[in-house]
């Protein structure tokens, strides 16, 4: 964000990372710049829907995914979960990802989201449940799988 303020995906990705952290008035501020800023910028709806959620404020969250145009069926599921999981609903958002991933492959898509799954912090509620570990499982097979065919990308 310092080499390109006015980069809104690098906000965007930062407000995520404060909200995923609930550090939810230092992600209020953010957002009123960016929204100041950047008032067109496509993310504002779901970020608006994620600080709402995270705020537990579930009626203001799901008003705002609402607003939201997604191109993919998946995308709505998956921003659904993510709204469940910042309001501390395992058994919602669990609902959301097992939606989201048979249109992800019903897509024909290949993009392992293990590491999503497996670090970021709103997705650690579902640590127990034996259907987020049998995605997390899917997608570390479907990682490794890729690591093969393409190589390390980080490397």
């Amino acid at each position: 964000m310092e080499i390109e303020p006015q980069n809104s995906g690098n906000t965007g990705d930062y407000l995520k990372y404060l909200i995923a952290f609930k550090r939810n008035q230092e992600a209020e501020k953010l957002l009123s710049q960016l929204q100041e800023n950047r008032p067109d910028y496509f993310q504002l709806e779901k970020l608006r829907a994620y600080l709402f959620a995270a705020k537990g404020e579930k009626e203001n969250a799901l008003f705002r995914f609402n607003k939201i145009t997604f191109n993919e069926k998946y995308e709505s599921s998956f921003t659904l979960a993510v709204l469940y999981l910042l309001l501390n609903d395992p058994e919602g958002a669990i609902e959301y990802i097992v939606e989201g991933e048979e249109d992800y492959s019903k897509q024909g898509i290949t993009r392992s989201k293990y590491f999503r799954y497996l670090n970021l912090p709103y997705y650690k509620i579902l640590q127990g449940d034996d259907r987020f570990h049998n995605i997390l499982a899917t997608h570390k097979k479907l990682y490794e799988e890729n690591l093969v065919k393409y190589g390390d990308i980080n490397s």
